[in-house]
């Protein structure tokens, strides 16, 4: 990026320093401190709009966010409106876990009145390895699934 700058001395870059999961593609919340710290004049605006979550959403991931004492502050305000509170359950293992899930798609379908169907619902999972419980405990419940592949 020097380089780039040596003749006009301006650098404009594009990032969210709380995307630690780019990691693999070097992304580095040190990034920009480098840049504040190699150009005098940077100007920071932080791009605090998210119109993917719920403000709820958004208020218990900042909750986690912010233990980092050395990330740079910035706010997240959702446009979604509140949405509904999340809820963190603790459970003892992965087949407790899945029996769970499994009871609460029926729990939510009856609620419902059947208004949510089985299509409508969505399990999502960081790796292959933790479907195995989930399949089993949906199988049991009389739940049909499908599962579909991660394109990343």
């Amino acid at each position: 990026m020097r380089l780039f700058a040596q003749k006009c001395q301006a650098v404009s870059i594009v990032g969210d320093p709380d995307q630690g999961i780019y990691g693999w593609r070097n992304a580095n919340a040190g990034n920009l401190a480098q840049m504040r710290s190699d150009y005098a004049n940077v100007k920071v605006i932080n791009l605090e709009e998210n119109y993917r979550s719920s403000q709820w959403v958004l208020k218990f991931a900042m909750a986690v966010i912010e233990q980092d004492t050395e990330r740079f502050a910035k706010k997240l305000i959702g446009t979604r409106g509140a949405g509904c509170q999340p809820v963190l359950r603790t459970l003892a293992n992965a087949h407790v876990e899945a029996r769970w899930i499994a009871r609460e798609i029926k729990r939510v379908m009856c609620l419902t009145g059947g208004l949510i169907k089985n299509e409508d619902c969505a399990i999502l999972v960081r790796t292959g390895n933790m479907t195995r419980p989930i399949e089993s405990a949906l199988t049991t419940a009389g739940l049909k699934y499908r599962m579909v592949p991660s394109h990343w």
